[in-house]
């Protein structure tokens, strides 16, 4: 059996919570004081992220992009031998019946 989960909740548990809050029998809570003080900002979500590092962690970033991007051409590589080698295979023609010689 498989169960529907939404994060770590199954859709009977919300589904029951759901039911429990519109008939009023679920305890609610009122914020803390504090939280009268929040403050939200616009962001420009597609926009770079602003970074703020110096010249060794630029220097750090730029060689871990070179190893990955090694990474990536060895597995690149390896990934077209292997379908190489697979190509390389006989199609199958040929086998099966020997022909028999002619009396």
């Amino acid at each position: 059996m498989q169960a529907n989960l939404i994060g770590k909740f199954d859709v009977d548990t919300i589904e029951s919570h759901k039911d429990n809050f519109l008939r009023g029998k679920l305890a609610t809570w009122s914020p803390k004081e504090t939280h009268d003080k929040l403050v939200f900002e616009n962001k420009d979500c597609q926009a770079p992220p602003e970074i703020d590092s110096d010249e060794d962690d630029r220097l750090l970033q730029e060689e871990i992009l070179r190893e990955i991007m090694e990474e990536e051409a060895a597995r690149k590589q390896e990934e077209s031998k292997r379908k190489n080698v697979g190509s390389n295979k006989t199609s199958g023609k040929g086998k099966g019946k020997k022909k028999g010689k002619k009396s």
